[in-house]
């Protein structure tokens, strides 16, 4: 009996996930009302929120997570920044929509980690011809 409640305990456990909420705020110019945070799925870009303007060129976009993850900032459909959302709980994205992927993201040692990884990534393309 006592071996049967442990597993419905640890099953349980891994159904019942604590999602987190991240707030992202984006100084960004040139988005009208169009800024949102994608998801790709099926080789296309889904919209899981749409940002609401705090102030002139100042948007605030909230997403719950459950476990980090790849989402992308901008207007559809490639005027768009990767960002990795879950490590923490706000970081701020400053730029303009028209050239998203040149993006600034603050506030955010994980994906200040990610962009080096990218940059690197990069470079070994180019030594490499590829």
């Amino acid at each position: 009996m006592k071996k049967i409640f442990l597993l419905l305990a640890i099953f349980w456990n891994g159904l019942v996930t604590a999602q987190e909420t991240v707030t992202i705020t984006a100084n960004m110019k040139d988005c009208g009302e169009n800024l949102y945070a994608f998801e790709f799925r099926a080789m296309q870009l889904h919209p899981v929120a749409q940002a609401t303007l705090q102030e002139e060129n100042q948007y605030e976009i909230k997403l719950k997570t459950e476990a980090p993850q790849m989402v992308y900032i901008g207007i559809p459909p490639n005027k768009v920044v990767p960002v990795v959302v879950g490590p923490e709980k706000q970081f701020t994205i400053s730029g303009s929509c028209n050239y998203a992927q040149r993006s600034k993201i603050t506030d955010s040692e994980f994906n200040g980690q990610f962009v080096l990884l990218q940059n690197k990534m990069n470079q070994y393309k180019k030594e490499n011809n590829q």
